[in-house]
C-alpha cells in the first residue's frame, strides 16, 4: 500500500474493477469482471428496493459480480503437482527450502484457472491476523461479518501460537457471512448500508484474486531466512509477474503468458487524438 510497490501490484495483480485513464473524467471500466455492477438494495426485512430510493430506508446493498472464465494464474511453483495431484512444494523440507534465493529456483510450474472463491480469499485476507492490512478498520465498517471474522481469527491464531502450534491459518476454513462465492464466476458482497465509494475500492489491490496455494506454498519453514514470502514474491493473475526481486536492487516483470489479450483503447479526448 505504498506508491514506490504500486508499479508491481497492479502488474501483476488482477483487480476487478480498473480505470480508462484516456477519458476525462477517469472512467471505471471491468478488469477481472465481466461488467461495472449496480448493487441491489434491501430494506431491515429484506424487501428489495429501487435503486433511487432514500439511503435511509437501505439496511443492505448486495454487489453480484460475475468475473471473466479462462483467466489464469501466471505459473509458479505453487501450482506444481506431480503425477498424482499432489502438491510438489507445500512441504519442502527446511534444510531444502532455506538453499533457495529465490521460489523460482525451484524447477517445476503450474497453474490454474482463477474463480470466485480466489476474490473471496483475498478479501478475508483484509481480517487475517498474519497480515498488515491498511483498510480492514475503514471496510469492516462496511462488509457485513468482516469484523467478527477478524475478531474470530485473531481467537484463533492466539490459541495457535500459545498451544506452540506453527500450522498454516487456512483461511477457506473460516465464513465472512456478507462475502461468498454464488457460484464459481460469481463473487457477492454485503454491504451495511449504502456506500456510493465502494464500486471505486474494487479498482484497488486489496479486492484482487489470491489463491490459497499461494499461502500454503509460503508457509514453508526455511523460506523467511531468505526473504521469500507473499509480500516479495507475488502471485497473480495479471499481465504481468515478478522474476527477479533483489529489495532495494532491482526488480524485473516479464510477461505473464497465461494472460488474456487486451489492445491498448483506441478511445479518449478529442485533444488527445488531435495531438497525435
Amino acid at each position: 500500500y505504498s506508491s514506490d510497490e504500486t508499479i508491481y501490484v497492479y502488474g501483476v495483480y488482477e483487480m476487478l474493477y480498473g480505470y480508462h485513464y484516456l477519458k476525462r473524467p477517469y472512467e471505471l471500466v471491468p478488469r477481472a469482471a465481466e461488467k461495472v455492477v449496480v448493487p441491489t438494495y434491501y430494506d431491515k426485512d429484506g424487501k428489495e428496493l429501487p435503486a433511487d430510493v432514500d439511503s435511509r430506508l437501505i439496511a443492505r446493498a448486495v454487489y453480484r459480480i460475475p468475473i471473466k472464465k479462462g483467466m489464469k494464474f501466471a505459473p509458479h511453483p505453487a501450482f506444481a503437482k506431480d503425477d498424482k495431484g499432489n502438491y510438489l512444494y507445500h512441504h519442502l523440507r527446511a534444510e531444502e527450502a532455506s538453499k533457495l534465493k529465490s521460489p523460482l529456483d525451484l524447477p517445476a510450474r503450474g497453474t490454474r484457472e482463477v474463480t470466485a472463491e480466489d476474490f473471496v480469499y483475498g478479501i478475508k485476507r483484509m481480517g487475517s491476523p498474519v497480515v498488515v492490512s491498511p483498510v480492514l478498520g475503514m471496510m469492516a465498517n462496511h462488509i457485513e461479518g468482516l469484523k467478527d471474522f477478524a475478531d474470530n481469527l485473531s481467537r484463533e491464531a492466539k490459541k495457535l501460537r500459545e498451544s506452540g502450534d506453527t500450522s498454516w491459518l487456512d483461511l477457506r476454513k473460516y465464513e465472512i457471512s456478507g462475502v461468498r462465492a454464488a457460484d464459481r464466476y460469481t463473487i457477492e458482497i454485503t454491504l451495511s448500508g449504502k456506500y456510493n465509494q465502494f464500486s471505486n475500492w474494487l479498482s484497488m489491490a486489496f479486492f484482487a484474486p489470491v489463491p490459497w496455494e499461494a499461502e500454503a506454498f509460503y508457509h514453508n519453514e526455511g523460506f523467511k531466512e531468505n526473504n521469500i514470502s507473499l509480500a516479495t514474491w507475488p502471485v497473480g493473475a495479471g499481465p504481468f509477474m515478478l522474476t527477479k526481486s533483489l529489495v532495494n536492487r532491482e526488480h524485473v516483470l516479464e510477461r505473464n503468458p497465461n494472460y488474456r489479450f487486451e489492445p491498448y483503447p483506441c478511445e479518449g479526448m478529442p485533444a488527445d487524438e488531435e495531438k497525435g
